[in-house]
């Protein structure tokens, strides 16, 4: 089921993620070869941690970096979605 506007699912979308603990990312690196890690999902806000136990220097670490995704594309659907063929509900920009 696709749906025209984020707001339509905005509030599924954002109950679904902010349950996320782990997600991997995949990039390209200089080469242009896929390069996957694991990370851990910061959706807004504080962390709720230090940061200095896993960057000496903390934001200003020359080694810390931020990933903002833009997506163009969200499809939300459940385990008993996928069951039973319901279509998932789409977003797209």
């Amino acid at each position: 089921m696709a749906v025209e506007k984020f707001e339509e699912i905005a509030k599924t979308f954002d109950e679904r993620v902010r349950k996320i603990v782990w997600c991997t990312v995949t990039t390209p690196d200089t080469a242009g070869r896929p390069f996957s890690r694991i990370l851990h999902p910061v959706w807004e806000g504080k962390v709720g941690y230090d940061l200095n136990l896993f960057w000496k220097g903390g934001v200003s670490d020359p080694t810390f970096g931020v990933l903002k995704p833009t997506p163009s594309r969200i499809e939300l659907w459940t385990l008993a979605d996928l069951a039973t063929g319901k279509p998932p509900t789409i977003w797209q920009a």
